[in-house]
């Protein structure tokens, strides 16, 4: 009987680092589709002069919802549809949200500027999580794992 306690515990904690570590990865992806969809937008403006409603509407739906979007219907502005996105990483939602602000706002020229700025920002960003995230998922796995093991240790 112990020892089907010690392989739920264990197996447990392998869920757990599992699930800490896709978690890690999503947050990097997220981050990424984000970057994506700045570009996408800045090249809309650029090119086209496409208004926020316009460049959403004609975005990729799995762009989308790598970007954290869920719902069905497409909102016209930037900030409503990235309000509704479920993006993981706080200082990207920070800095997507001061985006869609000012979107809109401005002359081409000045958002399509507005738009490489936010993406810098962005690329940034992304470049930080990537460079982590090997240091943060072998910590994740380590530090769940030990406190698996530690618990086993307690059982036993």
């Amino acid at each position: 009987m112990r020892v089907i306690g010690i392989m739920m515990v264990l197996m447990g904690g392998v869920a757990g680092s599992y699930c800490l570590v896709r978690e890690l990865e999503r947050k990097v992806t997220n981050t990424r589709a984000l970057c994506r969809l700045l570009r996408y937008c800045s090249e809309q403006v650029e090119y086209f002069a496409r208004s926020a409603g316009a460049i959403l509407s004609s975005c990729d739906v799995l762009l989308l919802r790598e970007c954290g979007y869920r719902a069905d219907n497409t909102p016209n502005n930037f900030f409503d549809f990235f309000e509704s996105c479920e993006i993981l990483c706080p200082k990207s939602r920070s800095i997507m949200l001061d985006f869609a602000r000012d979107f809109g706002k401005n002359y081409r020229n000045e958002q399509v500027k507005h738009c490489k700025y936010y993406l810098e920002q962005m690329n940034a960003q992304e470049a930080e999580l990537s460079a982590a995230l090997p240091t943060q998922k072998k910590l994740a796995c380590t530090l769940l794992l030990s406190a698996t093991f530690m618990v086993i240790i307690l059982l036993v």
